[in-house]
């Protein structure tokens, strides 16, 4: 190929670069927030849930444990964090960091605070955690059930899904909780 076809070819293929450049949308600024289907309604985390495990000279550590049908892909949304940052005892700050538990404690992430303001957190990418199914089922009856609620164990009714007792902090306490509702012979 001679220098002068070399150039041409250069030449045409920027101008087809301009063009197609031209064609594309320009790139925005504003961060697009990500798709969350209509009938879904976005979680928010209450402060209660958010526990301060160190507090350091240079960041603060804190377990927060997320609400009932709180997923993974929630965490990107900076507005999850709105009651938490309305709260002066735990609202988050640069740098602090957070051990993040699904209601389920089917997985677990890790997380940076990117950016915080009284409204809402940024939190850097999570590194998530998957942990193991149950060995064993949680104790049922047929009439009553032990239930993970979160924080603790308690017996639920398995008619209306009442909640019979008060949280306890493992699941033998709950199933001595369940014996308890039935009446004892004298």
């Amino acid at each position: 190929m001679s220098a002068q076809s070399f150039r041409k070819i250069s030449i045409n293929s920027k101008k087809d670069f301009d063009m197609a450049q031209a064609a594309k949308p320009a790139p925005t600024t504003e961060r697009e927030s990500p798709a969350i289907p209509r009938d879904r309604k976005l979680p928010v985390i209450d402060p209660a849930f958010v526990v301060l495990n160190a507090d350091s000279f240079a960041y603060r550590q804190f377990m927060v444990r997320l609400p009932e049908g709180a997923i993974a892909d929630d965490l990107k949304e900076p507005s999850l964090w709105a009651r938490v940052q309305a709260s002066r005892s735990v609202a988050l700050r640069k740098h602090d960091h957070l051990y993040i538990v699904a209601f389920d404690e089917s997985w677990a992430a890790d997380a940076v605070v990117v950016q915080a303001n009284a409204e809402v957190a940024v939190i850097s990418r999570p590194r998530m955690i998957r942990f193991a199914e149950r060995l064993r089922p949680l104790y049922s009856d047929g009439t009553y059930s032990v239930a993970w609620y979160g924080n603790g164990f308690a017996v639920k009714r398995l008619a209306d899904g009442t909640r019979m007792t008060q949280i306890v902090a493992n699941e033998a306490l709950a199933e001595r909780d369940l014996g308890r509702l039935y009446p004892r012979a004298l």
